[in-house]
């Protein structure tokens, strides 16, 4: 696996709470898994319960920013760090069986539009 974070070539505006739902609902089975897989106590299993709360705080302040369902710039970019946060921690599981690779990734911009700017001012440069 590449050491790289992986970016998409999606906007934060493209995602969902359901896409939320969906990356948590994946990233919380692999650390179930691994905390069934530990001896209780034993220090692969704390490390496993430790990302297993932290996973928890991160899924809920990402579902808290996807949720309402007007969107201001400032909630988009919420949205934008928060989404980049958990992506962060569910690329470490981007090569296994069921990683949506389409969609999992951290994002670089809000919406099409400043897209659309980046990719202008990147050619303006060239």
């Amino acid at each position: 696996m590449s050491t790289l974070p992986l970016y998409s070539k999606l906007t934060v505006a493209d995602l969902t709470l359901a896409d939320v739902e969906a990356m948590a609902a994946f990233v919380s089975e692999r650390v179930r898994r691994a905390l069934a897989a530990q001896h209780f106590e034993s220090d692969e299993w704390r490390a496993a319960l430790a990302l297993r709360s932290l996973l928890n705080r991160q899924v809920d302040n990402t579902r808290t920013v996807f949720t309402p369902p007007t969107c201001t710039r400032e909630l988009l970019r919420a949205r934008l760090r928060q989404w980049n946060s958990l992506a962060g921690i569910a690329e470490t599981w981007a090569d296994c069986e069921g990683y949506d690779r389409d969609r999992w990734n951290r994002v670089h911009h809000l919406d099409a539009a400043e897209a659309a700017q980046a990719a202008q001012l990147h050619l303006s440069s060239l």
